[in-house]
């Protein structure tokens, strides 16, 4: 499963970011993130019924994401919380491009930057 965040709000309501001359929500993404969710949303690219860590590896690989860049984080703001210890910490991985956590046992989490 995959979760994207993303939204900065300012007064009003209305995100930052749709105010001229970005106009974010009028703009179609062409980042990875963006093409990898329109190959999942169009069937183009199926993963199958596979392990937390074989999701997690071929989320990395479609993103260019080294997993050397390997983080582990242990913060407590994270939806996960309940999964995470010292024993089962939070991975996270980067580039310039994205963010992907996952903690053993639950979800992986992608952040476009």
């Amino acid at each position: 499963m995959l979760l994207i965040f993303g939204g900065v709000s300012v007064q009003g309501g209305q995100d930052f970011f749709d105010l001229p001359p970005i106009r974010y929500s009028q703009t179609a993404s062409q980042d990875a993130v963006a093409k990898m969710v329109a190959e999942i949303e169009h069937g183009d690219w199926v993963i199958g019924k596979v392990d937390g860590k074989t999701f997690l590896k071929a989320v990395l690989k479609k993103l260019n994401i080294p997993e050397e860049s390997q983080v582990l984080v242990f913060s407590k703001t994270s939806f996960q919380n309940s999964l995470i210890n010292q024993n089962n910490p939070r991975s996270i991985y980067f580039s310039m491009d994205a963010y992907v956590g996952w903690v053993p046992g639950g979800k992986v989490e992608v952040i476009r930057r």
